[in-house]
């Protein structure tokens, strides 16, 4: 099993199509992290296709599967009921792909790459604002009934100390 890496392409249920460098004896898990990390979703909850295939293997390498940088792989939510969120902070903004059971602190986690800030105090935290309500970490998008295409301000915050 070699150690060599190359580039195959991924497709969404979209058709639209990616680029992802692996190796060969990388586990289908990589393989669905690197989707999770392109693709926007919350939960990286996949149906992984190959030549009609499913891939339900996580564990299994890469290399057992014969998969070859000429290939595409097709992958599309497990998840039901998912919609689009646009998440935005100062000039900054950011679709999501998610669903109405996904909790807001699973989101906050999510997307705390994108509105990185060179704040280190154990005070500090980012919060949501939707329709001028700060939301729960413990709620889901659905007890605030957010749907298709909403826009959901981040700020910063701070903990009174």
């Amino acid at each position: 099993m070699g150690n060599n890496s190359f580039n195959i392409k991924v497709k969404n249920e979209k058709n639209k199509i990616s680029e992802i460098t692996i190796k060969e004896k990388n586990k289908i898990e990589i393989l669905i992290d690197k989707i999770s990390s392109i693709d926007g979703r919350i939960n990286r909850n996949y149906i992984l296709l190959y030549k009609g295939d499913q891939l339900l293997d996580e564990n299994k390498r890469v290399s057992s599967y014969n998969i070859t940088p000429s290939d595409i792989l097709t992958y599309k939510s497990s998840r039901e009921g998912e919609f689009s969120v646009f998440f935005t902070k100062n000039n900054l903004q950011i679709e999501k792909l998610v669903t109405a059971q996904d909790k807001i602190d699973d989101i906050l986690s999510s997307i705390r790459y994108y509105f990185a800030t060179n704040n280190t105090s154990r005070y500090y935290y980012l919060r949501l604002i939707y329709d001028n309500i700060e939301l729960d970490r413990i709620k889901t998008l659905g007890d605030y009934n957010i749907t298709e295409n909403a826009r959901i301000i981040v700020e910063d915050g701070f903990l009174q100390g």
